[in-house]
């Protein structure tokens, strides 16, 4: 707004030429809502203001006004706004808390630039945040999350120095600030009681969040409040196709009798990594000789999932409290090769196959307690040594044979490229069989797979085996040294290589009653057992 006439100047003064046809200070005070400012006064003339105004309203309106001028610097400005302060007997807090009460519109941009002024570690954090959005941005389980294509996205405190940086160039921040700056903001914004990743059967897509209701997927909004970490980063087309793929999947398993079974596995599977839980307890090995589809079966995945939602902890990794924690919020952790004689880490196998609460670490930051949910993938030419005798492994895994190998003339050079341009079509398969798999709540596992398993069981602990064939458990007494040598030949005739020293073969034959016992000079007996008579010596 302008002067009006009542000063006796021409229409088109603004409160510089107001200055310049002589109209007093008090007047222009006076009349402070009909007036703008439009030439740049000088701090005397702005002080000048200051002192003839005596209502405090007017005195916020002034206060924000100041903040309009771009002209001043910042240094200038908080000077200015210092002497409104102290006309009102406010501190320069105060002033700006009560100057947002009197602004009417654009308080985030108004926030800012008070922020700004105010130029102390408190109110830099503030700003910041309020760049962010107060309702983007939270501190939980040692981290910052962003809120970010409808999804809650993991900051490490570098990111967020980053931004803190980028946005105080103008403020001159020093070095020493930031860590403090952070801090404050870790303080702010922490909340204990956030839960992410809830809603553990939706599936969130660029365009589109798919609900589970019942028995199958609807269309629905996602809102902040789900706290969901995970998103796939594709557009949804429910009438996409995927021709190569599905040719793919009948080329690997072209010459097995339970193709059809495999290649449903295969896609429950894959559909079971697009979900946050692990309720099913199922892990999954790959097992097969080279150029037979492992690698690139699984780089579809990878692709599918997104990087951001796979992890590559190594079997011999899972262990490692700071290696596991890279399952934290993944989908699914994908290893491509186990080397032969690799030991399965059974304890950790059977928690993160399970999704069961544990404690995991970063490096120089304080231990959480998460519920990871990632589906563990591996592949490899041999299945590893399994230590643990009960059936708590063998109820959890599911070997996926691949038999064939493909020889260099079958060999598509362009595959890959194809099968990552089918991507939302490979949804649309992966989805329906994710239906079926929730509905049935079990998955489809292949006579093959079975038959892997029974193998696999057997050579990890073939004892039973050989006592039903060489032995007969329940009274009589021999020489310990005459079993394990029978012991040694069975292996031998039935192609077992991973065989057992003694102490742990006796070992072995204690759970199954057999009792250990000293004979003549101190002889090691076993007793308990006999050997059969065709086995005898």
């Amino acid at each position: 707004m302008q002067l009006t006439n009542k000063f006796n100047v021409e229409k088109g003064y603004d409160i510089g030429n107001a200055f310049a046809a002589g109209i007093s200070p008090e007047n222009i005070a006076a009349n402070m809502d009909i007036i703008s400012i439009q030439r740049k006064l000088s701090i005397k003339e702005i002080k000048q203001i200051i002192d003839n105004i005596f209502d405090e309203q007017e005195l916020y309106t002034l206060a924000n006004t100041i903040l309009d001028l771009d002209y001043l610097t910042i240094t200038q400005q908080r000077t200015i706004l210092r002497n409104i302060a102290v006309r009102c007997d406010l501190s320069l807090d105060e002033l700006m808390w009560n100057c947002e009460q009197n602004a009417t519109d654009n308080l985030r941009e108004l926030r800012n630039k008070w922020y700004q002024i105010l130029g102390d570690e408190l109110s830099i954090s503030l700003y910041i945040i309020n760049i962010i959005g107060q309702d983007n941005i939270i501190y939980t389980d040692n981290s910052f999350y962003i809120f970010n294509l409808n999804r809650w996205e993991s900051k490490e405190d570098r990111e967020i120095k980053q931004i803190i940086i980028s946005q105080t160039k103008h403020l001159r921040v020093l070095k020493s600030k930031i860590d403090s700056i952070l801090d404050i903001m870790k303080s702010r914004l922490y909340n204990q009681n956030i839960k992410f990743n809830q809603d553990i059967l939706d599936l969130t897509f660029k365009n589109l969040y798919l609900k589970w209701d019942t028995n199958n997927f609807i269309s629905s909004q996602p809102t902040k409040t789900t706290y969901n970490t995970i998103y796939f980063d594709i557009n949804y087309d429910p009438y996409a196709t995927a021709p190569r793929f599905e040719k793919f999947l009948q080329e690997i398993f072209y010459y097995d009798e339970d193709k059809d079974d495999k290649i449903n596995l295969l896609l429950e599977m894959i559909g079971y990594t697009l979900i946050k839980d692990c309720f099913l307890e199922r892990f999954f090995i790959l097992v097969g000789s080279g150029c037979n589809g492992k690698s690139v079966f699984l780089n579809v995945i990878k692709s599918l999932l997104g990087n951001r939602n796979c992890s590559s902890v190594s079997m011999q990794s899972l262990s490692n409290k700071f290696q596991k924690a890279q399952l934290n919020g993944r989908l699914a952790n994908i290893v491509a090769e186990i080397s032969e004689g690799e030991k399965l880490p059974d304890e950790e196998i059977k928690a993160l196959s399970s999704g069961e609460i544990m404690t995991i670490e970063k490096k120089f930051i304080n231990p959480i307690e998460c519920k990871p949910f990632a589906t563990l993938i591996f592949a490899t030419n041999h299945l590893p040594y399994n230590k643990d005798y009960s059936d708590a492994i063998y109820r959890r895994i599911i070997p996926v044979t691949f038999n064939r190998t493909f020889k260099p003339d079958e060999i598509d050079p362009n595959l890959s490229k194809e099968l990552e341009s089918e991507i939302p079509g490979i949804f649309n398969l992966v989805i329906s069989a994710l239906i079926n798999l929730l509905r049935r709540e079990s998955f489809i596992v292949p006579a093959s797979s079975t038959k892997a398993t029974e193998d696999w069981k057997f050579n990890n602990d073939h004892i039973k085996q050989f006592l039903e064939d060489c032995c007969k458990v329940g009274g009589g007494i021999i020489v310990s040294k005459l079993v394990y040598e029978r012991y040694l030949k069975w292996c031998s005739d039935n192609g077992i290589n991973t065989k057992y020293n003694r102490n742990n073969f006796t070992n072995r034959l204690y759970h199954f009653g057999v009792k250990p016992k000293r004979g003549v000079n101190g002889v090691r007996m076993l007793s308990n057992i006999m050997l059969l008579a065709n086995h005898s010596e």
